[in-house]
Protein backbone atom coordinates (compact mmCIF):
# COMPACT_ATOMS: atom_id res chain seq x y z
CA UNK A 1 0.00 0.00 0.00
CA UNK A 2 1.46 3.35 -1.02
CA UNK A 3 0.29 6.81 -0.02
CA UNK A 4 1.86 9.09 -2.63
CA UNK A 5 1.37 12.70 -1.50
CA UNK A 6 0.16 14.20 1.79
CA UNK A 7 -1.14 11.27 3.78
CA UNK A 8 -2.95 12.00 7.03
CA UNK A 9 -3.53 9.37 9.70
CA UNK A 10 -5.71 10.86 12.40
CA UNK A 11 -5.92 9.88 16.04
CA UNK A 12 -6.46 6.60 17.89
CA UNK A 13 -5.72 4.31 14.93
CA UNK A 14 -3.73 1.13 14.48
CA UNK A 15 -1.58 0.58 11.40
CA UNK A 16 -0.38 -3.00 11.14
CA UNK A 17 2.12 -4.25 8.55
CA UNK A 18 2.90 -7.94 8.83
CA UNK A 19 3.90 -11.08 6.92
CA UNK A 20 6.17 -9.29 4.44
CA UNK A 21 3.64 -6.57 3.70
CA UNK A 22 4.72 -3.08 2.68
CA UNK A 23 3.32 0.36 3.54
CA UNK A 24 4.95 3.48 2.09
CA UNK A 25 4.25 7.12 2.79
CA UNK A 26 6.04 8.86 -0.08
CA UNK A 27 5.77 12.61 0.51
CA UNK A 28 4.49 14.44 3.63
CA UNK A 29 2.97 11.99 6.05
CA UNK A 30 1.22 13.16 9.20
CA UNK A 31 0.38 10.69 11.96
CA UNK A 32 -1.61 12.29 14.77
CA UNK A 33 -1.62 11.20 18.38
CA UNK A 34 -2.55 8.07 20.33
CA UNK A 35 -1.88 5.74 17.39
CA UNK A 36 -0.13 2.39 17.22
CA UNK A 37 2.15 1.61 14.27
CA UNK A 38 3.16 -2.05 14.36
CA UNK A 39 5.54 -3.63 11.86
CA UNK A 40 6.26 -7.31 12.37
CA UNK A 41 7.05 -10.62 10.66
CA UNK A 42 9.16 -9.12 7.88
CA UNK A 43 6.80 -6.23 7.18
CA UNK A 44 8.11 -2.87 6.02
CA UNK A 45 6.88 0.68 6.73
CA UNK A 46 8.66 3.58 5.04
CA UNK A 47 8.24 7.31 5.51
CA UNK A 48 10.19 8.66 2.54
CA UNK A 49 10.09 12.47 2.68
CA UNK A 50 8.84 14.65 5.55
CA UNK A 51 7.17 12.55 8.20
CA UNK A 52 5.49 13.99 11.28
CA UNK A 53 4.46 11.67 14.09
CA UNK A 54 2.63 13.43 16.90
CA UNK A 55 2.56 12.55 20.57
CA UNK A 56 1.53 9.59 22.72
CA UNK A 57 2.01 7.06 19.91
CA UNK A 58 3.52 3.58 19.93
CA UNK A 59 5.96 2.69 17.15
CA UNK A 60 6.64 -1.03 17.47
CA UNK A 61 8.98 -3.00 15.21
CA UNK A 62 9.45 -6.70 15.97
CA UNK A 63 10.25 -10.07 14.44
CA UNK A 64 12.30 -8.86 11.48
CA UNK A 65 10.07 -5.89 10.68
CA UNK A 66 11.54 -2.67 9.34
CA UNK A 67 10.50 0.97 9.85
CA UNK A 68 12.41 3.68 7.98
CA UNK A 69 12.22 7.45 8.26
CA UNK A 70 14.27 8.49 5.23
CA UNK A 71 14.38 12.29 4.95
CA UNK A 72 13.18 14.85 7.53
CA UNK A 73 11.36 13.01 10.27
CA UNK A 74 9.81 14.57 13.35
CA UNK A 75 8.60 12.35 16.17
CA UNK A 76 6.91 14.32 18.94
CA UNK A 77 6.87 13.75 22.67
CA UNK A 78 5.63 11.06 25.06
CA UNK A 79 5.91 8.30 22.45
CA UNK A 80 7.13 4.74 22.84
CA UNK A 81 9.59 3.44 20.24
CA UNK A 82 10.18 -0.29 20.67
CA UNK A 83 12.47 -2.36 18.47
CA UNK A 84 12.80 -6.05 19.37
CA UNK A 85 13.40 -9.55 18.05
CA UNK A 86 15.51 -8.60 15.04
CA UNK A 87 13.42 -5.58 14.07
CA UNK A 88 15.05 -2.47 12.63
CA UNK A 89 14.16 1.23 12.95
CA UNK A 90 16.19 3.71 10.90
CA UNK A 91 16.21 7.50 11.06
CA UNK A 92 18.29 8.31 7.99
CA UNK A 93 18.60 12.05 7.25
CA UNK A 94 17.56 15.01 9.45
CA UNK A 95 15.57 13.40 12.20
CA UNK A 96 14.20 14.86 15.40
CA UNK A 97 12.77 12.79 18.22
CA UNK A 98 11.23 14.97 20.92
CA UNK A 99 11.27 14.77 24.69
CA UNK A 100 9.86 12.40 27.30
CA UNK A 101 9.86 9.41 24.94
CA UNK A 102 10.77 5.79 25.65
CA UNK A 103 13.33 4.24 23.30
CA UNK A 104 13.51 0.51 23.97
CA UNK A 105 15.81 -1.73 21.92
CA UNK A 106 16.03 -5.36 22.94
CA UNK A 107 16.47 -8.97 21.79
CA UNK A 108 18.58 -8.25 18.71
CA UNK A 109 16.63 -5.16 17.64
CA UNK A 110 18.48 -2.27 16.00
CA UNK A 111 17.80 1.48 16.01
CA UNK A 112 19.94 3.76 13.83
CA UNK A 113 20.25 7.54 13.80
CA UNK A 114 22.33 8.21 10.68
CA UNK A 115 22.80 11.81 9.50
CA UNK A 116 21.84 14.90 11.55
CA UNK A 117 19.70 13.29 14.21
CA UNK A 118 18.60 14.84 17.48
CA UNK A 119 16.89 12.99 20.30
CA UNK A 120 15.55 15.39 22.91
CA UNK A 121 15.73 15.60 26.67
CA UNK A 122 14.11 13.55 29.43
CA UNK A 123 13.84 10.45 27.29
CA UNK A 124 14.17 6.95 28.69
CA UNK A 125 16.65 4.81 26.78
CA UNK A 126 16.91 1.08 27.40
CA UNK A 127 19.16 -1.18 25.33
CA UNK A 128 19.25 -4.78 26.53
CA UNK A 129 19.63 -8.42 25.47
CA UNK A 130 21.61 -7.84 22.28
CA UNK A 131 19.79 -4.69 21.22
CA UNK A 132 21.80 -2.01 19.44
CA UNK A 133 21.60 1.76 18.90
CA UNK A 134 23.87 3.37 16.29
CA UNK A 135 24.45 7.12 16.32
CA UNK A 136 26.37 8.26 13.25
CA UNK A 137 27.47 11.50 11.55
CA UNK A 138 26.22 14.47 13.57
CA UNK A 139 23.81 12.57 15.75
CA UNK A 140 22.97 13.83 19.22
CA UNK A 141 21.26 11.88 21.97
CA UNK A 142 20.38 14.01 24.99
CA UNK A 143 19.33 11.54 27.65
CA UNK A 144 18.40 12.26 31.25
CA UNK A 145 19.87 9.74 33.67
CA UNK A 146 18.99 10.22 37.33
CA UNK A 147 18.47 13.94 36.73
CA UNK A 148 21.85 14.26 35.02
CA UNK A 149 21.97 14.71 31.29
CA UNK A 150 24.11 12.34 29.23
CA UNK A 151 24.98 13.81 25.86
CA UNK A 152 26.21 11.44 23.17
CA UNK A 153 27.40 13.28 20.09
CA UNK A 154 29.26 12.18 16.98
Amino acid sequence: MTFAIKAYVGHTNQLLVTDGGNMTFAIKAYVGHTNQLLVTDGGNMTFAIKAYVGHTNQLLVTDGGNMTFAIKAYVGHTNQLLVADGGNMMFAIKSYVGHTNQLLVTDGGNMTFAIKAYVGHTNQLLVTDGGNIDVCNKGILDILINYYSLMVET
